[in-house]
């Protein structure tokens, strides 16, 4: 079994196409996810002293960035990047998506929707349906695991998740940023949520 495995690995590897064929990312969204971690992490160590500024460890925090000030300073930068980065990936997804739709309309395959549910972070009926497989697989209700294409259900909702925690970031950074002028449309219970 595993020296099949290993044999099969090298020989695929060995063909340029097949090499292509095992990638999963290409170097624009490899590099995008390392951006996205990195900002990530810094919005957290920069946000989180602001936040709880009354907690002993925030203090300490602060001080590694030069002061709340440049605290400040970096978690504002990071934030626009943040955004920046969630726009140009958007409008990257939807340039793929018009050549999908492209594609399908002149082949007379489809147009919008066909291309919308065969967008590869989307899911599909047929991960919801192989989602069930699994559970039923793990019940010990199915002898066989189910396979999964490119992307398991599991990745897909995860990359809706981090797609919809993005934009969420993106709206209550811009809304606390600006206090002084959102207070005017938004409640402070709006604010403490």
């Amino acid at each position: 079994g595993e020296e099949r495995a290993h044999r099969l690995a090298h020989k695929i590897m060995s063909d340029p196409a097949g090499r292509e064929r095992l990638k999963r990312f290409s170097v624009s969204q490899r590099v995008q996810h390392w951006v996205l971690r990195l900002l990530f992490v810094m919005l957290v160590i920069t946000g989180f002293p602001m936040k709880f500024a009354d907690r002993t460890w925030a203090g300490p925090l602060v001080s590694l960035f030069g002061g709340l000030e440049y605290a400040r300073l970096i978690h504002h930068w990071c934030g626009i990047a943040l955004v920046v980065g969630f726009f140009a990936h958007m409008a990257t997804a939807f340039m793929g998506l018009r050549r999908r739709v492209r594609a399908l309309q002149s082949s007379g395959a489809g147009g919008w929707q066909k291309a919308w549910l065969e967008m590869p972070m989307w899911i599909s009926p047929t991960d919801v349906k192989k989602t069930f497989q699994l559970f039923a697989y793990l019940l010990f209700l199915r002898k066989e695991r189910p396979s999964f294409g490119r992307f398991s259900p599991a990745e897909k909702f995860e990359y809706l998740g981090v797609f919809w925690g993005t934009a969420l970031l993106g709206i209550t950074g811009i809304l606390l940023w600006g206090e002084q002028i959102s207070s005017h449309f938004l409640s402070g219970r709006a604010f403490n949520l």
